[in-house]
């Protein structure tokens, strides 16, 4: 740095005609200077403005340049076009800072420690930017130095060839693709598709006309069947269709997580595709933990030369793992960090730090380096996709400058830069909410999902967090408190902050409700408890339209309803608090029986069933008390038995779950026994997958999903309740009871070594 300042005034930027055929270096040359002028005797990839007193430094480094400023004139020298934009990127940095009218005296050697900085955007879990929006990322990537942004599609591009897949989810039009890979043009951001061309096409794989690519597995389809000619077929269409929208010569073809794919099936694929890509004049980007989780990472010498693999990982360990086991095969290897950012309203943004950073300094040194950031949506982005643009800026500082990124200040000089100005109230919340608060913040956004009766239960089984909700509600209030100030001393994107006050808000509800349940469940008041269960109630759904206004300012409206339904069934749990209290119970025709002591266990994952009595399409069941969930039978020939005056039968409803199992086939698992006076009356027994199945995704609707209400017998299995979005019981029912049979006693025997779960039992008389 010197002491003096260069006046820009009207003077012309000057840079050789060769630059200027890059439209991202002519574009930001028009924003800088109203004057330009091509002069051959400049060397290529310079600028220079009035007479700098010296030139600017050579840089050699991929991606840097040089920049003199003195008293007399400015010199930029890029090692190349990338340099060249990076340098002026700086320029326009500068000139912000000082309101546009003069530059500090300064001499700057400048060149990214990893080449190739990629940001990360899925798109395919419901948030999908609008067009104007897309343009506006684009550019403040550009300005933090971000020279790739890839878009994770899944189904959510429009394909020439079938324009049916991605209906009504908000998909991107070729009109809206070709408009962003433009933007990236002006602005030097390479925008590249990640289209996965075998797993994670659930929502493909969903589709009737499509269901036949898919790979046969236990679980829901969620990989494509290599095995199958027609897939191929259909992936030859569909890369010329997204290779024609996308001109970037990267091509991210995913293959993580793929199911029911051996290793050969899936290297043959993998190289299949690669050729495939190869022949358009693609590079294939290739995710690798099927590699090292499954296939063994000599794996990579049997892959296609032109796949670059991808190690993500999310953890601040060095070395980062499987990178060296990985690189040891032979080619370079690119990194995947995380932003921290899913199935949480607000992340641990040190932590996320912690991720960036491990992975610069893994990279570190390596000239064929690339590095990406990755933002997911796991569960419907009810995370904010616009929430962590300071992160944004950190993963780009610290795999520009790498060791010599300075953490310490970053927060301050990110705020200068985005904000406009220093927010030391908004440095300190964000730094230290995530330590100040009782739990990790994926524990609040899972029980923002839990309806009332689940608190309840909760509030039950750990008295303790009580406590904790007080304190955490203190401290979200006092965050919110300092979030206004912030807000109003911000001179720029103030309005960012809006989605840091839903993320708080959300946080907030979440301890108010726990506060609920705890100061309730002493409260014999039914008065008190229905007032406070409207009130909070209707906090939830003034949150919840904060959430829907704040998405709809930069994101399509298609699939927000997904995200308002949580709030909206949650909120309904707590309105039923003060309904009537009356509640079907026993009636002449069906009797809901007591398992009393027999259920023994609190089971908070899926904690949401009813308390007491709860109705399910018309039958009445009679469900543990507030300290209980159900009965366990853990390993076979265990017993549960329940009594009852003699009756004439006609059914019996259980709602009941059970494992899937290991070979993934049918087997006898539970009986079902009706006897009279000790005498068997009527005997069956129950099969897994046929007639039990697990509670996690009961309708089969997640990857993992398995032995869920997708494979049951249909008319013998209804779906009965949904405590949560991930968990569902099943009321089985249907069995052939001769008529005029009377029994006394109910007994469910065990017939295999895993657990099963009972939850409620009802008899349905003649």
């Amino acid at each position: 740095m010197g002491e003096g300042r260069y006046v820009i005034g009207d003077a012309a930027w000057r840079t050789h005609p060769y630059a200027l055929a890059r439209s991202s270096i002519a574009h930001k040359l028009a924003q800088l200077s109203a004057e330009l002028q091509g002069d051959e005797k400049i060397p290529e990839y310079s600028v220079r403005v009035g007479e700098p007193a010296s030139e600017a430094p050579l840089v050699s480094r991929r991606g840097g340049y040089g920049l003199a400023i003195s008293a007399r004139g400015l010199s930029l020298r890029g090692a190349d076009a990338d340099g060249l934009f990076w340098g002026l990127v700086t320029c326009e940095r500068l000139l912000l800072e000082s309101g546009g009218k003069s530059l500090p005296e300064l001499v700057i050697s400048d060149w990214p420690e990893i080449a190739v900085r990629i940001h990360h955007d899925d798109v395919s879990r419901k948030q999908v930017s609008r067009l104007a929006d897309f343009k506006r990322i684009v550019r403040l990537l550009s300005s933090f130095k971000i020279s790739h942004y890839t878009l994770y599609l899944e189904d959510m591009l429009h394909l020439k060839s079938f324009p049916d897949i991605g209906e009504g989810r908000g998909k991107l039009t070729p009109d809206e693709v070709a408009a962003i890979v433009r933007e990236g043009e002006l602005h030097n951001v390479e925008v590249f598709p990640t289209f996965q061309l075998i797993g994670h096409q659930e929502n493909l794989l969903a589709l009737p006309k499509y269901a036949h690519l898919g790979r046969a597995v236990f679980q829901s389809m969620s990989s494509l069947d290599p095995a199958k000619p027609e897939v191929r077929e259909f992936l030859i269409r569909a890369i010329d269709d997204v290779c024609a929208l996308f001109p970037s010569k990267l091509f991210g073809m995913g293959f993580d997580e793929t199911q029911g794919v051996d290793r050969q099936t899936f290297v043959a694929h993998a190289n299949w595709c690669a050729e495939q890509l190869a022949k358009r004049g693609k590079t294939p980007l290739m995710w690798a933990d099927m590699i090292y989780n499954h296939f063994g990472c000599e794996t990579l010498q049997l892959l296609h030369p032109s796949i670059v693999p991808i190690n993500w990982t999310y953890e601040p360990s060095l070395p980062v793992p499987h990178q060296r086991e990985l690189e040891a095969q032979g080619r370079p290897v690119w990194g995947y960090a995380g932003y921290n950012n899913w199935c949480a309203f607000m992340p641990d943004f040190e932590r996320a730090k912690d991720y960036l950073s491990t992975w610069a300094k893994q990279l570190e040194g390596r000239s064929d380096a690339a590095l990406a950031a990755s933002m997911w949506g796991d569960d419907g982005y009810e995370n904010s996709r616009d929430l962590c643009w300071n992160l944004f800026a950190y993963f780009a500082e610290a795999s520009w400058s790498g060791p010599d990124a300075d953490r310490a200040s970053f927060e301050r000089r990110f705020q200068r830069a985005f904000y406009g100005a220093e927010l030391p109230e908004l440095e300190h919340m964000l730094g230290s909410l995530a330590s100040r608060l009782s739990h990790p913040p994926g524990w609040y956004w899972r029980l923002h999902r839990r309806n009332a009766n689940a608190l309840f239960r909760l509030a039950t089984a750990e008295p303790a967090i009580a406590d904790q909700m007080r304190a955490d509600e203190q401290v979200l209030e006092a965050a919110l408190t300092s979030l206004g100030a912030s807000r109003a001393a911000a001179r720029r994107e103030a309005e960012h902050l809006d989605h840091v006050a839903v993320g708080l808000e959300r946080l907030l509800s979440v301890t108010r409700r726990m506060a609920f349940a705890h100061r309730h469940l002493a409260n014999a008041d039914p008065v008190a408890r229905a007032r406070d269960g409207m009130a909070l109630a209707d906090e939830l759904i003034a949150v919840r339209d904060r959430y829907r206004d704040v998405w709809l300012r930069h994101n399509k409206s298609e699939n927000v309803e997904v995200s308002l339904a949580v709030f909206d069934r949650v909120a309904d749990s707590f309105r039923a608090l003060a309904a009537s209290s009356a509640r079907m119970g026993d009636n002449a025709t069906f009797a809901p029986m007591d398992l009393g002591e027999r259920a023994d266990t609190c089971f908070l994952d899926i904690a949401g069933i009813p308390i007491g009595i709860g109705a399910a399409h018309g039958v009445p069941f009679r469900f543990a008390g507030i300290d209980r969930t159900h009965a366990k039978l853990a390993g076979s020939n265990k017993v549960v038995g329940l009594g009852f005056e003699p009756a004439s039968l006609r059914d019996l409803h259980l709602v009941v779950t059970a494992p899937k199992p290991a070979d993934e086939q049918p087997m006898p698992a539970l009986r079902v026994e009706l006897s009279l006076r000790g005498k068997s009356v009527f005997s069956e027994d129950l099969s897994l997958i046929t007639h039990l199945c697990d509670w996690w995704a009961p309708m089969g609707e997640h990857m993992w999903a398995g032995g869920g209400y997708t494979y049951v017998d249909r008319s013998r299995v209804t779906s009965a309740f949904a405590p949560d979005s991930y968990y569902g019981l099943m009321d089985v029912h249907g069995f052939a009871i001769p008529e005029g049979v009377v029994a006394d006693r109910l007994t469910l025997t065990s017939l295999i070594g895993a657990e099963i779960n009972v939850f409620a039992v009802t008899l349905e008389r003649r």
